[in-house]
C-alpha cells in the first residue's frame, strides 16, 4: 500500500503541470491581445489621419446612443416589472360615498378623450 503523502504528491505534482499549462496559454491570449490592441491604435492613427477627428466623433456618438437606448430598454422593464406589481390606478377600491362615486365616475368620463390626459399618462 502506498503512503498518503505520495498520492498527495502526485496529485499536487499534477495539478501545477495543468496550472503551468493554463497559464502559457493564458499568457499566450494576452500577447494576442496586446497585438491586436496595438493593431488597433495604429488603425485608429490611420484613421485620423485619412478623416480627421470627424470619424471618432462619429463613433462616440454611435456608442453612447447605444448606451441610451440599453438604459431606456432597461427603464421599461423597470416599469414593467413595477406595474406588474402595483395597481396602475390611482382611483380608489372603496368610495366613502355616493357623491364620491359620482364624481370619480364624472372625472374619468371627462377625461377619458381629453387629449391633455392622455399625453400625460399614456407612454
Amino acid at each position: 500500500m502506498k503512503p498518503i503523502t505520495s498520492d498527495c504528491e502526485t496529485s499536487l505534482r499534477q495539478e501545477n503541470e495543468e496550472l503551468c499549462i493554463s497559464k502559457r496559454a493564458l499568457e499566450k491570449k494576452i500577447e494576442e491581445l496586446l497585438d491586436l490592441q496595438e493593431q488597433y491604435k495604429s488603425h485608429e492613427v490611420a484613421m485620423d489621419q485619412v478623416f480627421g477627428g470627424e470619424w471618432r466623433e462619429k463613433n462616440k456618438c454611435r456608442h453612447l446612443e447605444n448606451i441610451i437606448t440599453a438604459k431606456d430598454r432597461k427603464i421599461i422593464a423597470l416599469v414593467d416589472q413595477i406595474l406588474k406589481h402595483s395597481d396602475a390606478t390611482i382611483e380608489p377600491k372603496t368610495y366613502s360615498s355616493n357623491s364620491e362615486r359620482k364624481l370619480w365616475t364624472k372625472r374619468h368620463s371627462e377625461s377619458e378623450y381629453d387629449p391633455e390626459v392622455q399625453k400625460k399618462y399614456t407612454f
